[in-house]
């Protein structure tokens, strides 16, 4: 939203809600902080005509958690249908849950667990989990595993919801002085608020409260699932051919994994 064709689509959902004769506030929010092993960065909206916005959405505030080399971690997330352009890399987490991918196949991300050399991927009930719901949440009669993944990858994170939830019923004030006001030609920032044609920048961060984290490999309660040797090789070749940065071990893993399910899918032809 914040990006989208640079920052026009923004301005026209703004511009709409002050025409409306409302003030507003908006902030991007990580379901990291809420103690679940997922990066999830969401931009929520609250907009009042009477009330102060600000007050539900910029009150709370946590220092941002510090990323550690994803060697020191048991687990490490990555969009492995990606490859070419990004790999969406998150530390003792997944990256964001997906509806789909870009053409449309829905599908979970990977893990890769350095100390077993292995590349993974999560249960549909993990994923669940993830996003704040009960295990088996979307295992309703006749929905094919396709359309759970679809249904957990567009679900909202219910400990952010939840927060929210709360804030609209505590009303405490926002200390804005430090805020300075955005220029025109200048981009959205992560957090503002505003009305009759001002912005100004919100100095808070996407952590507003700060939960005791479980890291991915202890949050995980259902058996992973290997990725298969023609998603591994797929995906290695991507990452080979791509300008992108990335770990070297990470590289000699996934090919090491590779090595073995093709191993280990030959012998069962055998």
């Amino acid at each position: 939203m914040l990006r989208l064709r640079q920052g026009r689509a923004m301005s026209v959902l703004i511009e709409q809600l002050e025409d409306l004769g409302y003030t507003w506030a908006y902030r991007c929010v990580d379901a990291l902080a809420f103690g679940r092993p997922q990066r999830r960065p969401r931009v929520l909206i609250v907009a009042a005509r009477r009330d102060d916005p600000r007050s539900v959405l910029l009150s709370d505030d946590e220092a941002a958690e510090v990323e550690t080399d994803s060697r020191s971690r048991d687990a490490c997330g990555f969009y492995w249908t990606e490859g070419n352009r990004g790999l969406g890399r998150a530390v003792d987490a997944i990256p964001p849950l997906k509806g789909g991918s870009k053409i449309g196949i829905p599908s979970p991300p990977a893990i890769w667990l350095p100390s077993q050399r292995r590349l993974v991927t999560p249960d549909i009930c993990d994923a669940e989990r993830l996003q704040g719901l009960p295990a088996k949440w979307t295992a309703v009669e006749q929905m094919s595993k396709g359309a759970r993944w679809r249904l957990v990858g567009n679900a909202v994170s219910v400990p952010v919801a939840r927060w929210l939830g709360m804030r609209l019923q505590k009303n405490s004030g926002y200390r804005f002085a430090n805020d300075e006001i955005v220029r025109p030609a200048q981009r959205w920032p992560a957090a503002a608020w505003g009305g009759k044609g001002k912005v100004f920048r919100s100095t808070v961060t996407d952590t507003p409260v700060k939960y005791i984290r479980t890291s991915l490999a202890e949050f995980l309660r259902y058996p992973t699932r290997d990725l298969s040797a023609r998603a591994t090789s797929g995906f290695i070749a991507r990452l080979e051919k791509s300008g992108l940065n990335f770990d070297l071990q990470f590289l000699s893993d996934a090919k090491h994994h590779c090595r073995h399910m093709i191993a280990a899918e030959n012998a069962l032809r055998a």
